[in-house]
């Protein structure tokens, strides 16, 4: 059935709001004489750690002029500053389409002069670093001061200058950065023949490997061949590593020779573009001062959208692969000269070793995790950045593989959601449960399982996941259908639904995480344990929160204490398989094994009902 006309044009009408949002913006400073709010990026570009709330800054033009001193603030408007600036917080992908300012704290300013835009490139970041990227620097910025204060003041214990090192990190690392980068290299853009060897210079950079140049002779002893050029067998492709500051390593292989590629990059600091210079002798590198930046081949155009791979990608393998947009067609309003970089993470599906599938929601899909072993780390590297996300966890059991992935597109970030079926039947949908009164979603089937183990690609950013790439070509003739027992609590919009049947349970695993509005602990979720050996999840799940296993063993009944986080949120806390001693200040809700449980939650509040029964309402 087609959508009535009504809802057509209601999608039109949104899509057009949401695609003027910044031009309308425009238009409201210059009805209030404001200047054309310029994008600030909240990390100063001398230290490169990131600028909070309330810290004193200043800020540089494209035309290299220094504000006067002001304060950051998340929600800043205009600040009385000279010259007039009208600062705007990059909150999404779309600020790096207008102006940008170059953001610095104060005190990093006062240990630079002077301040070049030119050696400025070197410290640009093409795209947020990975999560453990400042804590590293700051770990290496202290042990360095502080083994150089010892030496030079043999009066205190390294511990001590240790922590006075800590109170100095970003002004050392806005000096080393100076000192570093400011050289007498401008930054340029020049070709390499990819018929001849092809040699690299290294530079160091934090502690850091990059590659400093290219040349088709060697220049020095330290430089390395990273393509020794044979007639008999010509360049096939180049295999180019970058982090978010430029180029780390190059893999070349040749036409009729094998050569090993490394695995998957699981901490997501390093990325790989695949060069298949097939039509082209030449190749053009661009150099920032410091160290290189891009390569592409000559023969092309330099792309305004490039796609790195956490693990090399022949080119074979990228030809069949089919990309999934996530996010609706509507293009920015403003082309950027600034290359856009999106950086595909991967997971392995239909392997028997993969015992479940996790996903991060906040607003967008930001994170996806394929559990093979038990490690936890990539939860921390997540909470660094988002440590009020929704966690969604789907079980597998042994024999169990994912059979299809679908897209819900809805008309806003929050009416969005993946849906993941299983060959066993197993359905679940991370994100929110759609509504009635939300405008006709649109679907798509990303992937179906060939029945051979495969791995599926999806963009890692900040700012949500905008692609995926699979094996599957888009096909949007089957819709998968995840129906509710209940209904859709009322007044609530955005709430994510689980249900699980409670018969036949052998033992449950609360899942408990401190409630965002409250210093209480809260029961998030449960994992729940069947006799058959099978697995079921409700609401919220995390594999690094876990509470002790409670067996039901002759147990009749299940019993939820709830209370309010804040006065006002109703949240599980208690769970237990006997009746409580201490009923003590929580409702308490009990259901009997059977018949199937439902969970309606978001980051603040759950509703938890059964065969009639249900928790404090979700207002």
């Amino acid at each position: 059935m087609s959508p009535c006309p009504v809802l057509k044009k209601k999608k039109i009408f949104i899509n057009i709001i949401f695609s003027l949002n910044f031009l309308l913006l425009d238009q409201y400073d210059n009805m209030t004489d404001q200047p054309p709010r310029q994008c600030f990026l909240p990390r100063c570009r001398l230290c490169r750690f990131l600028i909070f709330e309330g810290e004193s800054v200043k800020a540089i033009t494209q035309h290299g002029i220094i504000s006067t001193e002001f304060f950051y603030n998340d929600h800043m408007n205009s600040v009385d500053i000279t010259p007039k600036l009208n600062p705007y917080r990059c909150t999404n992908s779309m600020c790096h389409h207008r102006d940008r300012l170059i953001g610095c704290h104060s005190a990093c300013l006062s240990f630079v002069s002077p301040v070049s835009l030119s050696w400025l490139q070197v410290t640009d970041y093409s795209f947020e670093p990975a999560e453990p990227e400042d804590e590293r620097r700051l770990v290496h910025f202290v042990k360095v001061v502080a083994t150089k204060l010892t030496a030079t003041y043999n009066m205190l214990p390294l511990e001590l200058w240790r922590m006075i090192s800590s109170s100095l990190a970003h002004e050392f690392a806005a000096s080393a950065t100076y000192q570093t980068c400011a050289t007498d290299h401008a930054p340029n853009t020049y070709s390499i023949d990819t018929t001849l060897s092809i040699w690299a210079r290294f530079v160091r950079l934090d502690g850091i490997q990059y590659i400093g140049g290219l040349s088709n002779t060697r220049q020095n002893d330290e430089d390395i061949c990273i393509f020794n050029a044979d007639k008999g067998f010509p360049l096939e492709a180049l295999y180019v590593s970058e982090d978010h500051l430029g180029i780390r390593w190059i893999i070349s292989t040749k036409q009729g020779s094998s050569t090993d590629l490394p695995a998957t990059n699981d901490d997501l600091t390093m990325w790989w573009q695949t060069i298949h210079p097939a039509s082209s002798r030449f190749l053009t590198v661009e150099y920032d001062g410091f160290k290189l930046r891009h390569i592409f081949a000559s023969d092309t155009p330099k792309p305004l959208q490039l796609n790195l791979w956490s693990t090399p990608m022949p080119p074979l393998a990228l030809k069949s692969l089919h990309f999934h947009s996530l996010t609706s067609s509507i293009p920015p309003i403003n082309e950027s000269a600034r290359l856009t970089k999106f950086r595909m993470a991967s997971f392995e599906c239909n392997n028997k070793a993969i015992t479940g599938l996790s996903g991060c929601w906040a607003s967008h899909m930001l994170y996806f995790h394929a559990h093979v072993k038990d490690d936890n780390s990539f939860y921390r590297r997540m909470d660094l950045r988002k440590s009020d996300a929704i966690w969604i966890y789907v079980p597998l059991d042994r024999d169990e593989s994912i059979a299809t992935v679908w897209w819900r597109m809805g008309q806003l970030p929050p009416h969005c959601a993946l849906v993941v079926k299983t060959d066993k039947n197993r359905l679940v949908e991370m994100g929110p449960h759609t509504r009635r009164s939300w405008p006709s979603p649109t679907w798509s089937r990303m992937f179906a399982t060939s029945g051979r183990p495969a791995r599926i690609y999806w963009e890692y950013s900040h700012h949500g996941s905008k692609q995926w790439a699979t094996s599957s070509p888009p096909d949007q003739t089957t819709i998968p259908s995840v129906s509710t027992i209940s209904q859709y609590p009322p007044g609530s919009d955005g709430l994510f639904y689980s249900s699980a049947s409670l018969e036949n349970i052998v033992e449950i695993i609360p899942c408990q995480r401190k409630h965002i509005c409250s210093t209480d602990l809260q029961i998030t979720g449960l994992l729940i344990h069947y006799k058959d050996k099978t697995r079921a999840c409700v609401g919220g799940f995390r594999m690094d929160s876990l509470c002790p296993a409670i067996r039901v063993g002759d147990s009749s009944k299940l019993y939820l204490g709830f209370t309010y986080a804040d006065g006002k949120y109703p949240c599980l806390v208690k769970v237990e398989a006997s009746p409580p001693e201490d009923e003590g200040p929580y409702q308490w809700l009990n259901f009997s094994w059977e018949g199937r449980m439902e969970w309606w939650h978001d980051r603040v509040r759950c509703q938890i009902s059964c065969a009639g029964k249900c928790s404090p309402k979700v207002d």
